[in-house]
């Protein structure tokens, strides 16, 4: 080994030669060198030098660098890119952030239709249109993302005519959940694919539902579960309309319907549910 290599691989002496005790508590003469240190071992020749285990001296002593952790996955690293749309302040945030939409790319006047898919594959929104405009876009959209729970959903508007699209996804933060969480402030649980309105009233108010999520044109059965969780049904079926929505049915009560918690159940053989809970007060 030149001395260049040696210059290279060790470094610079530190020390003169001392006699020293090793880390078996045997006295050696020892060397430092800034890369290395260098001890002599007769038991094992005459001329036997042999490198420090410094490497061990320092495990055995409990000082050993711990590696560094792994980075924090980003919480927000999986919302998709938008689709012709942009989204303001930000796609990843609490629920009940006002968020605010561009949309732009439609023909000038065009008719859109639009729409929420959720976090669990559903579709959430309205059968009616609205007017883009003569721009062909439209800026500062706001929607409120409230009583959303936590994943990632996506804004949806589609031209009737042309079929463009844009999209605006954004994930709500939190821990994920299949369905929609339970009312909070009352003891009406959450609708889950459904609306009703009123979502509770005294005996005579008329409440009114429909579901979502359904194929186009699927026939669709229906029936109440009153406080007693007995069941009524309608006699007759509903459709779904080319946008998976449920015609409305509408319960009329009257002094003789017991007061509590009801349910709407929209089901089809598929297995898919529609479910709107309300309550009739005293």
């Amino acid at each position: 080994m030149t001395t260049a290599e040696s210059l290279a691989l060790f470094g610079l002496p530190l020390s003169e030669a001392t006699v020293e005790n090793g880390s078996d508590g045997k006295p050696y003469l020892m060397q430092w060198f800034e890369r290395a240190r260098f001890e002599l071992h007769p038991e094992v020749g005459p001329n036997a030098v042999l490198l420090g285990l410094l490497g061990r001296e320092v495990y055995d002593a409990g000082s050993v660098i711990a590696p560094p952790t792994a980075p924090v996955a980003d919480p927000c690293a999986d919302v998709p890119a938008p689709v012709s749309a942009r989204l303001r302040p930000s796609t990843c945030f609490e629920a009940g952030t006002r968020i605010e939409v561009d949309i732009f790319g439609f023909a000038a006047n065009e008719e859109i239709g639009f729409w929420f898919n959720t976090p669990d594959g559903l579709i959430f929104g309205t059968v009616e249109t609205a007017n883009i405009g003569p721009t062909g876009g439209v800026s500062g959209l706001p929607f409120s993302t409230t009583g959303l729970y936590p994943g990632i959903w996506s804004l949806v508007f589609e031209g009737v005519e042309s079929k463009h699209q844009s999209i605006a996804y954004f994930k709500i933060l939190g821990e994920q959940a299949t369905t929609p969480p339970p009312a909070s402030g009352g003891d009406v649980p959450a609708s889950v694919n459904a609306v009703v309105d009123p979502v509770s009233g005294p005996r005579g108010t008329d409440f009114s539902a429909y579901g979502f999520g359904f194929r186009a044109g699927e026939s669709i059965g229906v029936y109440v579960t009153d406080p007693d969780q007995a069941v009524f049904g309608a006699p007759f079926q509903v459709e779904a309309d080319g946008e998976g929505f449920s015609e409305i049915v509408t319960l009329f009560t009257d002094r003789s319907f017991p007061t509590g918690i009801y349910a709407f159940t929209s089901s089809v053989e598929s297995g898919h549910k529609a479910i709107a809970y309300f309550r009739i007060d005293p």
